[in-house]
């Protein structure tokens, strides 16, 4: 019985040791490999369907045709536009083909070239906005200083009653600009305690002892934290002539520029508070801010419509040369409670509130702002406006002249002098 029993597990082990290293006698494994096989199979079959559907199907998000299209057709004749193009192309031809031929015959839209040089480094001018308060703006100036050559802080303000200057330096983005040699050009801004004080500025202006002492002010800041020069921004001004504005200006200009400080002033549209005629004479620059069409206090509207940004353009740049015009772009938007005011949002914001509150985003082809309608937790409707990359894209390529880049060989024009806030 032992010996047969022997014999028994001998054979046992034989017929395990004849067996291959990964078969099994038990049927699971091969059902378990049957599965995963059918998964995988499944998940490359709807990959490439996916894929397949994705190219025959229309773009989920409409960009509106953009100018270099238009620049594309002035290449045409009328007879190769005729033979090429569809019949809603053809509509495109000959509106855009005009204006962009309307706009190149504007001669005060060529700004001359302009190099840096020792005593002017900032030209062309690739500028910035920068405020303390908003952490996306630290986080946009440490990703972006590397290609800009001029930050205008909001770093100095004048509050309700006083001549004297209230500032607030952030001390870490000071040096970061200092590490990148960019110049460093404060605003100084009326807006004080969440308002516009127009009533301190008239008070201001219209007295000489007052005007000397906020620009002994300024200058002595100016050299405290070694900054090279100054952004007056004066907003919702309490004047019935601008002979007050354009002497405070003149003497800021005559006072600071001598001592090598770069002097720049921010303009609104079409705002008779500006003579800017006058004013060129007493800037370096002045910067137009073609935003904020429509803003907090106003109804619900683009922040800068392309035609309205194209305007403004027009007006400024048929008064004062070209070289000092520095075009300002939106980077923001407003949220309007229907029936009360406006708040402002920075993109992210409106993009992120938009998907939180399924609010469809529509991009409108005629102003190339950006818009929505949600309702919040308390079911109350509001109306978004933004702008976003393909909005500032288009207000700059309203300007072929500026949207060329050129060699150093040919008759050269300034490309776009641009600044984002």
């Amino acid at each position: 019985m032992c010996c047969v029993n022997f014999t028994v597990v001998i054979k046992h082990l034989m017929n395990r040791h004849q067996l291959q290293v990964f078969q099994t006698l038990e049927p699971t494994r091969w059902k378990r490999f049957m599965w995963i096989s059918r998964v995988l199979i499944l998940v490359v079959v709807l990959s490439i369907a996916a894929i397949v559907i994705s190219l025959f199907q229309k773009q989920i998000i409409h960009i509106p045709e953009i100018r270099e299209r238009a620049e594309m057709y002035s290449k045409l004749t009328q007879k190769e536009a005729n033979q090429a193009l569809n019949s809603s192309e053809k509509k495109l031809f000959h509106k855009s083909l005009t204006a962009i031929r309307l706009k190149k015959d504007r001669e005060f839209y060529r700004f001359p070239f302009i190099r840096a040089q020792k005593n002017r480094p900032f030209y062309p001018v690739r500028a910035a906005f920068y405020v303390n308060w908003d952490m996306q703006s630290t986080f946009s100036l440490r990703n972006s200083i590397q290609k800009l050559n001029m930050v205008l802080p909001e770093w100095f303000f004048l509050p309700d009653s006083t001549t004297s200057l209230t500032t607030n330096v952030d001390s870490a983005a000071l040096n970061l600009m200092r590490k990148n040699k960019v110049a460093i050009i404060p605003m100084l801004s009326n807006y004080f305690k969440n308002k516009w004080n127009g009533a301190n500025i008239h008070n201001i202006i219209h007295s000489p002892a007052k005007r000397k002492t906020l620009i002994a002010n300024i200058v002595f800041n100016l050299k405290k934290y070694k900054l090279n020069g100054i952004n007056i921004d004066l907003e919702e001004l309490k004047e019935n002539t601008d002979d007050y504005v354009i002497e405070f200006q003149k003497e800021v200009y005559e006072t600071l520029h001598p001592m090598g400080f770069i002097v720049t002033q921010d303009i609104t549209p079409f705002n008779e508070d500006y003579n800017v005629s006058e004013l060129a004479k007493y800037n370096d620059l002045l910067f137009v801010m073609a935003y904020d069409q429509h803003n907090s206090s106003t109804r619900p509207g683009p922040i800068a419509e392309q035609g309205w940004v194209e305007a403004a353009l027009d007006d400024v740049c048929s008064k004062i040369p070209s070289e000092k015009v520095v075009l300002c772009l939106a980077a923001y938007g407003y949220d309007w409670p229907i029936g009360s005011k406006g708040s402002d949002v920075t993109y992210q914001e409106a993009v992120s509130t938009a998907l939180e509150s399924e609010g469809k985003v529509h991009y409108d082809d005629k102003s190339f702002n950006l818009d929505y309608t949600y309702f919040d937790d308390n079911d109350i409707k509001h109306q978004v406006y933004f702008t976003d990359a393909v909005t500032a894209f288009n207000a700059i390529a309203a300007l072929p002249e500026l949207t060329s880049m050129i060699n150093d060989d040919e008759k050269p024009y300034l490309p776009a002098r641009l600044s984002c806030r």
